[in-house]
């Protein structure tokens, strides 16, 4: 048995220890408190601040808006903020790893494959966990659970609930738009092409009307006068 097909068949349980280990080092030499976290990442708790409620239609404010009373409950925003950040990060954590095993199957053979060593690099790699660990706070890791949650829905044809959740993807961070919707418009192109001509142009128009209806939103008033004063982060 190759290190590859071990890690593999252990896949979550590597994937969760490694994360821990990897997150504690990353704090070792900073400590745990909230200091430690304000000083590397008061943007992103700046992000989780903004919401539709106080600031207006902003752009990346959807998560903010859903954290609000949370935020708003606690005597402190920034404790909170920071609080929120961290509960959100390990929830998304935990589904892009058990998404990582549905998509990514192992496979009991004799050799490591293909699915093998995508499921390591996502333990071990500068892609996977690490890049997580580096950069948690961000939303690419919650983006990345709603692209699985489009993919899912897609390959069970439920298009228009891929139209809505792509158009949430949009408005929690525009970049959805950019590495994400091609890949999910592919999907719903081909599982609605499959059903006729018909079919498929209702299906596009079931998707897309939400996901424009985003985009336009976000491109149009996310960087209106009402957005204009908060600090986004980069």
């Amino acid at each position: 048995m190759t290190i590859l097909i071990f890690v593999s068949r252990h896949f979550k349980l590597a994937a969760f220890l490694v994360g821990i280990g990897a997150f504690v080092q990353h704090y070792a030499g900073s400590g745990f408190g909230v200091d430690a976290f304000l000083k590397d990442r008061l943007w992103m708790i700046t992000q989780y601040l903004v919401n539709y409620v106080d600031h207006g239609f902003a752009r990346r404010a959807l998560l903010g808006t859903v954290l609000r009373p949370f935020i708003q409950a606690s005597g402190d925003p920034e404790v909170a903020a920071v609080v929120a950040l961290l509960i959100v990060f390990a929830l998304c954590f935990a589904i892009c790893v058990f998404a990582i095993d549905w998509l990514l199957p192992h496979h009991e053979t004799r050799t490591a494959d293909l699915s093998h060593g995508l499921r390591v690099a996502f333990v071990i790699g500068s892609a996977g966990i690490m890049q997580m660990i580096r950069d948690h706070g961000r939303y690419d890791l919650s983006n990345f659970c709603l692209l699985f949650l489009a993919i899912y829905l897609a390959l069970n044809r439920r298009l228009f609930w891929t139209g809505l959740v792509a158009a949430v993807g949009v408005l929690h961070h525009e970049a959805f738009a950019v590495f994400a919707l091609p890949l999910v418009f592919a999907l719903v192109a081909h599982v609605s092409a499959q059903n006729g001509e018909s079919r498929f142009n209702r299906a596009v128009l079931l998707f897309l009307t939400p996901v424009l209806a985003a985009i336009i939103a976000v491109a149009v008033f996310g960087n209106s006068e009402l957005a204009a004063d908060i600090d986004l982060g980069e």
